[in-house]
């Protein structure tokens, strides 16, 4: 990893990128390590599937990132979007894993109230990191475009 990539993570939606997705793959090894399911196929398929979802795009912004391509990825809604969609599925499969063991105890509850513990948490980062990308949306919106930038008076051409 060279020295721009590791200075990328200075900034606040690289550093909540990396933390959403190791949250993400910890939250999916405790269910799956567990052998925690769910009592209807509907709610394995929403917990995989969201789990799935926000590990992808993460993943792949992260790397975007890392690759130097922030400032192009911000200046369109797709960042702010999808944390706000990632902190909403990540809430909803936490609170789904939680509520499916709720009274119950064993190895399975354990894994389930666990990994539902941090979907949770990890829908707080996607609401940080939401509000840091339209911070970031909003500050590059109110910019002049680089043709209007630094344009002092030039001497006029002979």
């Amino acid at each position: 990893m060279d020295s721009a990539a590791l200075a990328s993570f200075s900034e606040p939606s690289v550093f909540l990128k990396a933390i959403e997705f190791i949250l993400t793959i910890i939250s999916i090894s405790v269910e799956q390590g567990g052998l925690a399911s769910f009592s209807k196929q509907s709610g394995d398929f929403f917990f995989g599937g969201a789990m799935i979802m926000t590990i992808t795009v993460s993943g792949l912004l992260l790397i975007c990132y890392m690759l130097g391509q922030q400032r192009h990825i911000q200046n369109t809604h797709f960042e702010f979007s999808f944390d706000c969609i990632g902190a909403l599925f990540q809430l909803t499969a936490g609170a789904l894993a939680i509520s499916e063991y709720a009274g119950k105890s064993g190895n399975e509850a354990a894994h389930a109230n666990a990994a539902g513990s941090v979907c949770i948490v990890t829908s707080a980062v996607y609401i940080f990191d939401a509000y840091y990308a339209y911070i970031n949306y909003r500050s590059i919106m109110t910019q002049p475009p680089p043709s209007q930038q630094n344009t002092q008076s030039l001497p006029p051409s002979i």
